[in-house]
């Protein structure tokens, strides 16, 4: 009987550590992809059809200002666990960007760059 139980927690252990092993975390991936190129070839005036074009439709539109456009990030690498975060925002004026402001990549900086005119 102590043999069985040996052999038993034995493999019991080995099932684990091979269990372990095997674990798969799929990457996690929300809303429309930013990159740096993306948000670099965005500038002061373009329309709305030439940021859609770069940037896709945006993930939020105000029901109550169409004026804005709202873009987020999100990636969780399954393997590593790191986390993006980006987001993006534009307001247009006549159907073209008066204004925008976008998150770094990182999900730790904070740091913020904004272009365009300031709010009246």
């Amino acid at each position: 009987m102590i043999k069985f139980k040996h052999k038993f927690c034995l493999f019991t252990i080995a099932l684990t550590m091979m269990a372990s092993g095997c674990l798969y975390r799929p990457d996690i991936q929300q809303g429309n992809e930013l990159t740096d190129e993306m948000i670099a070839s965005i500038s002061l005036g373009m329309t709305k059809d030439e940021v859609a074009d770069i940037l896709g439709d945006p993930l939020i539109t105000d029901p109550f200002n169409r004026d804005r456009w709202d873009y987020y990030y999100f990636f969780r690498d399954g393997k590593t666990g790191n986390i993006i975060r980006r987001t993006l925002f534009i307001e247009f004026v006549d159907d073209k960007i008066s204004r925008f402001k976008g998150s770094a990549p990182s999900s730790q900086s904070e740091s913020v760059s904004e272009k365009g005119v300031a709010d009246s």
